[in-house]
Formats: structure tokens, sequence, C-alpha cells
């Protein structure tokens, strides 16, 4: 189960319910998200009702040290 780890998709919807895109996580890897959490860096690619990338978001890891 370590190595085990799973893509999160977000189906994205209008105001009328009807799927207009998707959003995909890439892969950080289960010990990232269970280790880093929020302070893991990100990529989110967001594709239309076409299944065509519209947006790539990246965030990149963030420790905050003091």
């Amino acid at each position: 189960l370590l190595g085990a780890s799973a893509k999160h998709e977000y189906r994205l919807l209008d105001g009328h319910g009807d799927q207009v895109g998707t959003a995909i996580e890439d892969d950080s890897g289960l010990m990232g998200r269970m280790l880093l959490r929020s302070w893991r860096g990100l990529t989110l690619r967001v594709y239309d009702k076409n299944s065509k990338e519209a947006i790539k978001i990246i965030r990149p890891l963030s420790l905050m040290i003091d």
C-alpha cells in the first residue's frame, strides 16, 4: 500500500449541473501528500469538455521555516 497512489480528478460543472470540463492533479505520490500536506507542490491540469487542455496551474513546494 505504500507504493499506491491515485490521481485526484474533479468534474467541473456549470450552474445547471452540466459537466463543462475536468481538472486532474498530477500525481505527487502518497508519501508526499501524507508528509507535506498543503506545503507540497501541485500541478493541476484543467481540460475543457472536448478534453483539450485549457489551463495548467502550478504551485511550487512551499516550506515555511521560522
